[in-house]
């Protein structure tokens, strides 16, 4: 057979949606954009190299159909919606790479919480008609939570308006994951209801995490380290 007949046929094939290609669908509509390991942890439950295997090859298919599109950065491939797949969130047009470890650990923590009531920042915004409000648009919302990882320091000025408007406007409870002692200070100084506050620092929440999901029994803390431990479900948050 000729074998430009064979890839017309090919090209022309028809694709049949399944269960799972809609639920990776809405996983990305839900998180904008991820990377094969993210897309095989959310879905199947398992990002080892079996699980990421076989998440590829329905990746590619759907690449193929149109139903993905890829974006090629020094951390790998990100994966997102095409107009032939998109659901009720914006599409994305581009992947800033600065940004994808932000990205990356909200990932992560999304897939710890999927328990939970969640929101991502894309929800937020459809929800809560966020955009142009500078500093009031939150990386998540787990409940009554209002997360935000902060990898370099806000202004003053953005730091007690996300407070004021999240605690005060809305009464919701705030939760800042910081990267550097300077975040946690900036936020520090607005706080006037310490108990609506956490401020976190990452490393320490990552181990605290961790451990959760290998253990069900309590986690230690070590003495010298003791403040306040606070226990929301799974989810942990220290002063």
């Amino acid at each position: 057979m000729d074998s430009s007949v064979s890839l017309k046929r090919k090209k022309s094939e028809k694709l049949y949606i399944q269960e799972r290609d809609v639920t990776i669908f809405e996983f990305l509509n839900r998180v904008g954009y991820a990377n094969v390991g993210q897309i095989a942890l959310c879905i199947l439950g398992s990002g080892d190299d079996k699980a990421q295997n076989a998440m590829l090859r329905r990746l590619y298919v759907l690449r193929r159909f149109e139903y993905l599109k890829v974006f090629h950065t020094h951390m790998g491939n990100y994966y997102a919606l095409t107009s032939k797949s998109k659901l009720s969130n914006q599409l994305i047009s581009g992947v800033k790479f600065d940004q994808l470890p932000h990205h990356n650990f909200l990932l992560a923590l999304f897939d710890i919480v999927r328990g939970y009531d969640v929101l991502t920042e894309r929800e937020v915004l459809a929800r809560y008609k966020t955009v142009g409000k500078k500093g009031k648009i939150p990386d998540m919302i787990i409940d009554d939570w209002i997360i935000e990882y902060e990898r370099t320091p806000k202004s003053n000025a953005d730091c007690k308006s996300l407070l004021d408007y999240w605690i005060v406007d809305h009464n919701k409870n705030v939760c800042i994951i910081y990267e550097d002692l300077e975040i946690r200070n900036r936020y520090q100084r607005y706080i006037t209801d310490p108990a609506k506050v956490r401020l976190l620092a990452k490393a320490d929440y990552l181990r605290i995490i961790n451990e959760l999901k290998e253990s069900e029994t309590p986690v230690a803390v070590e003495p010298e380290e003791q403040t306040e431990v606070k226990s929301y479900g799974n989810f942990v948050f220290r002063q």
